[in-house]
This record gives structure tokens, sequence and C-alpha cells, in this order.
């Protein structure tokens, strides 16, 4: 779908809503309104699909579907090869992530061995870190390894507990969600931004999108009066 036939729906709806001065809503604000319902769409559907921990930017999924089906575009892997540590408890394996303002919710970290073989790592709140690492059935290994996502220094590092030296990693998998693209629309369609969500849930966007603007425009006329 693009940006221009976008707006054509929410002009639609906003007809049929009974809006009859659709014309005088203004491109940039149509853009604002349809913004905040992609993000608040795609934030509602991993919520509901995942367990979030850590901070608000990590999520778990509860299975193996979810959330990847209803907004699958966002979906990203990227492999980090710049590793340093060495996997034990002390001085784990970590990497430093270089993308994060392209991160809406990290979902995964996948370690991958020279031998072709990987491993999904087990998401670790640091808090649970030493009882887990304590616990004889829970602690990490080479083909069971355990990842906790931190901040530091305003950078976004995952530590990889693998309690194995002599088997390093040749590169890690981030797997996240990313944030969908902010549509915007031109006069001259020379740098429009096309929405990145899939096409078959920009509908129920457009719609709650009108739907928030005439609460807007209800509530501004009531204020005035």
């Amino acid at each position: 779908m693009t940006v221009g036939e976008v707006h054509n729906m929410f002009r639609t709806y906003a007809q049929q809503q009974g809006m009859q001065t659709v014309r005088a809503i203004l491109p940039e604000d149509i853009d604002i309104y349809v913004n905040t319902q992609i993000v608040n769409k795609v934030r509602s559907v991993v919520l509901e699909n995942t367990m979030t921990s850590f901070n608000d930017k990590v999520s778990i999924q509860r299975n193996a579907i979810s959330p990847i089906n209803a907004i699958r575009t966002l979906y990203e892997t990227k492999q980090i090869t710049n590793i340093s540590g060495d996997g034990k408890r002390l001085t784990p394996y970590n990497v430093n992530i270089d993308f994060d303002e392209e991160v809406m919710f990290y979902t995964g970290v996948v370690v991958y061995y020279p031998t072709n073989k990987s491993y999904s790592c087990r998401l670790i709140e640091g808090e649970s870190l030493e009882d887990t690492m304590n616990d004889y059935c829970n602690a990490s290994a080479w083909d069971a390894p355990i990842a906790d996502i931190r901040h530091k220094n305003s950078t976004m590092i995952v530590d990889i507990y693998t309690d194995n030296s002599n088997r390093m990693p040749n590169s890690v998998g981030i797997r996240f969600i990313k944030k969908p693209a902010k549509i915007k629309f031109s006069e001259n369609g020379q740098s429009d931004v096309h929405p990145d969500v899939p096409e078959h849930i920009m509908p129920d966007i457009i719609l709650t999108a009108v739907n928030e603007f005439f609460k807007s425009v209800g509530s501004t006329s009531h204020n005035s009066n």
C-alpha cells in the first residue's frame, strides 16, 4: 500500500463517518495520526504474543509463530562477527549492537559456530543470572547458551554465557522487530515514505486513526465552546 492510498482510505473512512470537510484535513495531520496507530498496532501485536522482560525493548516469544506472522515485514535478524570475551561467567562473550536505533523490540539471540551449528540463547534477566548459572540443570553450556541484554553508556550490549572457551562462536545473530517506517505524504510524490507493515493490517490501523482524529476534533470543538 502506498502513502497516497493510505490518505485516500483515511479520507474515505472520515467521509463515511459524516465529516463533510474531509478535504480540509492536512496531509501532515493524517501522517501523524496514522503513524501513531501503526506504532500502537505493532506494539499490541508483539505484547499480546510475547512476555516482555528486562526493559520494555526485550520480548520473549510465547510460541514459535508469533509475533512474526502478523508483522512479518518488520522481523529481522542481523549477524555480528566482532565478538570479545571467552564465554565464562566473569568474562562472557559479548557483542555491541550498533543498530539499536532501528529496533523496537529484541526477540532473540542466536550463536553460530564454525561447525555450521547454531543455537538459540535463553534470554535471562540480569537479576536472575547468578541463580540460573548456579543451577546445575539450567546452567549455560556451549549448546545451551544464556544471553543477557543490557545498556552500558548508551550502548546496547549482549553478554553470552557458554561456559566453554574452546568453542567460540564465529557470529551472533540478533533477532528483532524493527521500528516501522513513518509514512510521509508529499505533494509531488518525490519524498513519499510508504508504510512497511503488512498491507492486511492497514485498514484497521487507518480506521483507528480516523476515530482518534474525530475524538481530537470533538475535544477541540468542545473546549472552544
